[in-house]
């Protein structure tokens, strides 16, 4: 429930807080009192879009806050899964800055609009006279039809396995749209791929073959030059690696003469074994290397073929030859597997399908059940609201497709006056009957689920006498299951309130500003008397307004 509301530099509102309790409260005041502008507020902390022009300072910062007792509403899942701190007093806060900047808070923990509203629809309703127009959408009458025979978790169920079902048919309308234009490209693509592979392609392949076909062109330079080297280095007494064995063994025999002596000795022989390995690998690389014609002629051609290909595909690099070559293959293979990819998804439709169905005749068979009891309850207690006759009628029909309700289309007919025929309930219903009935319709909900709080945004539009009297009950009844909150205009409704709080504007030399004040008795007294009787109080006026009071 909602426990207090502040707010502070938001249009004309300088800095207003009031706590709320269980039970029914009534807010009234005067039309431009600022009924509007706390609504307004109310509806930015929970999620609704800001404005800069709704800063009453704008050098200063609009701060709107509310705390909801939040222990009857199941919404521990909801903070875990926004990663929040959960406590059973929650408090939302907005901040909009003079920057035009806006910020938003669950327990002091910054959210995003979107998390704040999924987290408002879930503890408070308003309904505005706007909202009213809801009872001319065929899908909010089914709404209403799956709450009161609570089909929540069929619902649900249904919904789940029509998400299935919609990306699977939307998974069968792309294959076959690849279908359709990738098999005309089939041949071309496999040429392409086909290309590409006969070259085997790796991402060094380029450079190495560069290096190769360099070293085939200079084969004859190669060997002559390592020829000479190993002459000079091999050359008897002369060659330099005789001569640095020489070098050694002069210097063993002087290594007794001093440590000196054997570092040069120790390094001379480090120099001699590295030699060694030097030109073991030089006599191999010998042997390897030869005059080759054949083999330079291919690697000069496969090069040649590479930078056709890369010409052919307008590219650079090997690197990028082998990604179209990896998305040529991936093209390939869809095409090549496309049949069994579509025969997999058609069955996994079917199936879901099938499902499906079986869900909307639960569905439907429920709903057509519970329209019997919903329309007597309808029509008794709007009976109470002096509507006598009103009659209801559920009138069904089935479409072919799956919607996010099912398959049930659902055509609400009413009629007002005995013997007369029934039509679509917005085409038939005034504004009085329109309000009397949604008040019913939110009386009925209350008991069948636990609803958020409700704010009443004048649905006593169009209604006065015994018909205000009745409405009040029926407002204190809900009352009793819920916490309600009424804007009203009507003396019969606002005597019917547990708490009373009176919207008030007071202009001086330099500003206007609105008030929000919660009234003990004698003030309600005079406040209703004002409801009846304008501003010229009477003593008849106050007996009148003592009595409805009681």
């Amino acid at each position: 429930m909602l426990v207090s509301f502040s707010v502070k530099n938001f249009a004309l509102i300088e800095d207003i807080q009031v706590d709320f309790s269980q039970g029914l409260s009534v807010i009234t005041g005067e039309t431009g009192a600022g009924k509007s502008i706390l609504l307004d507020a109310l509806g930015l902390v929970l999620g609704n879009r800001a404005e800069m022009s709704s800063l009453r300072d704008p050098t200063k910062k609009c701060i709107i806050e509310v705390e909801f007792d939040v222990k009857s509403y199941s919404l521990a899942s909801f903070f875990e899964k926004y990663d929040l701190d959960y406590d059973q007093k929650t408090f939302c806060r907005r901040e909009i800055l003079p920057s035009g900047k806006s910020r938003a808070f669950i327990n002091d923990s910054p959210v995003t609009l979107e998390s704040l509203k999924k987290l408002g629809v879930q503890l408070v309703d308003i309904h505005t006279q706007h909202q009213t127009a809801h009872l001319s959408d065929a899908q909010y009458h089914l709404s209403l039809v799956d709450a009161f025979a609570q089909n929540e978790n069929l619902l649900k169920k249904y919904q789940q396995e029509r998400t299935l079902f919609v990306k699977a048919k939307n998974q069968y309308v792309k294959s076959l749209s690849f279908q359709a234009n990738e098999t005309s490209n089939f041949e071309y693509n496999t040429f392409l791929l086909k290309e590409l592979q006969e070259v085997n392609l790796t991402p060094s392949l380029q450079e190495e073959l560069e290096k190769e076909r360099l070293v085939l062109q200079h084969a004859q330079d190669i060997k002559e030059s390592i020829s000479q080297i190993l002459t000079l280095a091999r050359q008897e007494d002369t060659g330099f690696l005789d001569q640095l064995n020489s070098i050694k063994s002069a210097f063993m025999r002087i290594a007794s003469y001093g440590a000196q002596f054997i570092s040069l000795h120790d390094r001379i022989e480090s120099t001699r074994i590295e030699l060694e390995d030097v030109f073991t690998e030089i006599y191999d690389y010998a042997d390897e290397i030869s005059e080759d014609p054949g083999r330079l002629e291919w690697v000069e051609n496969t090069l040649s073929t590479l930078f056709a290909l890369q010409q052919k595909h307008h590219v650079n690099t090997t690197e990028q030859l082998l990604e179209i070559q990896e998305s040529l293959v991936k093209k390939v293979s869809q095409v090549q597997n496309i049949e069994i990819e579509l025969l997999e998804l058609k069955n996994e439709m079917i199936r879901i399908e099938k499902n499906l169905s079986a869900l909307t005749q639960k569905l439907s068979k429920s709903r057509k059940e519970c329209v019997v009891k919903l329309k007597s309850e309808l029509e008794l207690m709007l009976q109470s609201l002096g509507m006598e006759n009103a009659s209801f009628l559920f009138e069904f029909e089935t479409s072919s497709d799956f919607g996010l309700l099912g398959k049930d289309q659902l055509n609400l007919m009413f009629s007002a006056n005995k013997g007369a025929s029934h039509g679509l309930l917005t085409k038939i219903a005034s504004g009085g009957e329109l309000s009397r009935i949604m008040l019913v319709i939110k009386s009925i909900l209350s008991t069948t689920k636990h609803l958020p709080t409700l704010i009443l945004d004048e649905i006593d539009t169009g209604v006065s006498g015994q018909m205000a009297h009745a409405m009040a009950q029926q407002m204190q009844s809900m009352s009793n299951n819920m916490q309600v909150i009424s804007i009203t205009h009507l003396p019969q409704i606002a005597a019917k309130g547990d708490t009373h709080f009176k919207v008030y504007k007071l202009t001086d030399q330099h500003s206007t500003k609105t008030y929000l004040k919660k009234l003990n008795k004698e003030e309600r007294i005079l406040e209703i008397a004002e409801m009846l009787d304008g501003k010229q109080l009477t003593d008849s006026a106050r007996f009148h307004a003592s009595q409805l009071l009681n």
